[in-house]
């Protein structure tokens, strides 16, 4: 409340001295000529002048005394908050005979890229739209990731593990602005996506979700997202993972892909996130032919038995 009090009393702002008296002035002029027929009728206005002035006192006072008794907001001024991001969105899943209601495949993927366990007593999405608050004395480890969704039934049925919590009402299938806030309103993450280029278009309706490429990027920006079809039991907190060396970078014609582990499998994507090469291997090594592609910058993503490895890749 301090610090608000404090915002809200700057100067140009809807609480500030300055402000209110130009209000006070304004209207004054515009109730002119109401104002002596007022006094004509009622004789209730014997010294306008000095009530405005009274009341212009009381207002500088008041200021002043609030300021004081709510003191300073220094707790509250640098929030440190828990860095958990936003990585992956299904806000339109394709339906099925299996699973013919598509609002009930729904899901949210939330993860602590910080090694310690966060603590997610009060915090909640805040804004129109789903609805959810992390339950008291609720944590996520370092490292991991949870799940929330529309239909826990439905979800483990589909995923084969259960969702972390359940949301009320869904996620819009145009756009929709997810802000995580902590119990105090502060913000943790902040994604607005949209069914339309320059983001993926892939997630809206057609059987993929938006999965954020890396936990490096900024997850508000469309080209950071890609469409994807993977499996949501697939590790994918590593989108780091040192035991992957991607060279060179930049690129013209080939890049190589060198492991301590054998890779599984490698994935290029535009800055759409259209997939554009994908290989399935099963060796420590291997050079991918890179010379179709236009001059842009793309994403390489491999995965080994440690993790996911997202790069940004520049082809000259």
């Amino acid at each position: 409340m301090s610090k608000r009090f404090h915002q809200l009393t700057q100067t140009g702002q809807p609480m500030n001295a300055a402000f209110l008296n130009t209000f006070i002035d304004n209207t004054i002029a515009l109730i002119n000529e109401a104002m002596v027929r007022e006094n004509q009728k009622w004789n209730t206005i014997p010294n306008n002048p000095q009530e405005i002035a009274n009341l212009k006192t009381f207002i500088v006072d008041r200021i002043a005394w609030m300021t004081s008794q709510l003191g300073g907001y220094s707790a509250c001024n640098n929030v440190v908050v828990p860095p958990l991001v936003i990585t992956k969105i299904n806000y339109n899943p394709a339906t099925s005979v299996s699973f013919p209601v598509s609002n009930d495949q729904e899901f949210i993927e939330i993860t602590n890229t910080g090694s310690a366990t966060v603590n997610l007593s009060g915090i909640y999405f805040k804004e129109l739209g789903l609805t959810y608050q992390f339950p008291y004395n609720s944590t996520i480890s370092g490292n991991t990731s949870l799940y929330l969704c529309s239909n826990s039934t439905v979800f483990q049925a589909q995923n084969g593990f259960a969702a972390f919590g359940q949301y009320t009402r869904n996620l819009s299938n145009k756009s929709q602005n997810l802000i995580l806030v902590d119990a105090f309103g502060n913000v943790i993450d902040n994604v607005q996506y949209f069914d339309s280029a320059p983001w993926p278009t892939a997630p809206d309706g057609n059987g993929s979700y938006l999965q954020l490429i890396s936990t490096s990027l900024d997850n508000n920006v469309a080209s950071s997202w890609i469409a994807s079809t993977n499996s949501l039991a697939v590790n994918e907190i590593n989108s780091n993972n040192s035991s992957i060396v991607i060279y060179p970078n930049p690129a013209q014609h080939h890049v190589t892909i060198s492991s301590t582990k054998n890779i599984d499998s490698i994935e290029i994507f535009d800055v759409s996130g259209k997939q554009l090469i994908a290989k399935h291997i099963n060796e420590n090594e291997t050079t991918v032919d890179i010379s179709n592609l236009s001059i842009g910058i793309y994403f390489v993503k491999v995965q080994n038995e440690l993790g996911i490895k997202t790069e940004k890749l520049v082809k000259q």
